[in-house]
């Protein structure tokens, strides 16, 4: 089965940091939500499908958009995003939510005039065809945009916790070059090959930086909290010694010190911005 990994990952531990902290992190990414609705610009009325749509906020952000006589499907594999997702987006009577993988399959329904994405695009085994599947889900001369994380090296929020607790616990193991990860599509030229070989046209990347608070607005020690519970964090830290673990917390909120502010921890995130159209 395709991305059965992935599909493990996200219907177990992988999702459960985020639906316990989705307040926390839809605050921490949402100049990325205005980024990608900007370059969608779906219009009233429109049918959009949101892919990894996790618990819903973007799908909620293009609902407000496209109002009552318009429609959202939100897409997933994770049967705990899609149930938080549905509890959060009750009162959003044009929202719909389908448990389901976007590479594989029949998205041709859904008729879309727009697919949109904030980091739900870095997780398929086999992106050529991924993109090719999500094409058939958008009508002729529809648009796509997501945003998906630039390299690691550009993005302070891994690299300053993550340089931090691997002065203590040392490298952890990391995906390959191309393979499904938060990572997978940093290299510009990979997301646009990716999308020429699955048949989208006027293809746009763009560079956009923000500086984003971990959490929202955490305070110092509740920032190292959050992070110490995210997924990252915990597969980092579980089956540790205890006394390990203790310097990884202590090094970490040391790392972070200089990024509190009163307004929380603030640090760096890069993301490339993509458009796409699938020809008419």
């Amino acid at each position: 089965m395709a991305n059965e990994e992935m599909r493990e990952y996200w219907n177990a531990d992988g999702s459960m940091s985020w639906v316990r902290a989705a307040d926390r992190y839809d605050a921490q990414l949402t100049p990325f939500v205005d980024d990608i609705i900007g370059a969608a610009a779906p219009a009233v009325g429109d049918a959009v499908i949101d892919i990894g749509c996790g618990t819903g906020a973007l799908s909620r952000a293009a609902a407000g958009v496209v109002g009552p006589g318009g429609s959202v499907a939100g897409l997933d594999i994770s049967a705990p995003f899609l149930e938080e997702a549905r509890r959060r987006s009750a009162a959003v009577a044009q929202v719909r939510f389908a448990e389901c993988d976007a590479q594989t399959a029949d998205l041709a329904p859904y008729a879309a005039a727009v697919a949109i994405s904030r980091f739900g695009v870095m997780f398929f085994d086999d992106p050529v065809a991924a993109f090719a599947n999500i094409a058939r889900g958008v009508v002729a001369g529809g648009r796509l945009a997501f945003a998906c994380w630039r390299p690691a090296f550009e993005n302070e929020w891994i690299t300053v916790p993550m340089g931090a607790v691997v002065g203590v616990l040392g490298m952890p193991d990391l995906p390959g070059p191309g393979a499904p990860g938060p990572f997978q599509m940093g290299d510009a030229d990979f997301v646009r090959a990716t999308l020429q070989a699955s048949g989208w046209a006027d293809i746009e990347i763009t560079p956009v930086d923000h500086q984003v608070g971990i959490g929202g607005s955490l305070d110092l020690d509740a920032a190292v909290a959050f992070l110490v519970d995210d997924g990252i964090g915990r597969r980092m830290l579980d089956g540790k010694p205890e006394d390990l673990q203790v310097q990884a917390r202590q090094a970490l909120r040391e790392a972070l010190s200089p990024h509190a502010t009163p307004e929380g921890v603030i640090l760096g995130a890069a993301a490339w911005l993509v458009a796409a159209t699938r020809p008419a």
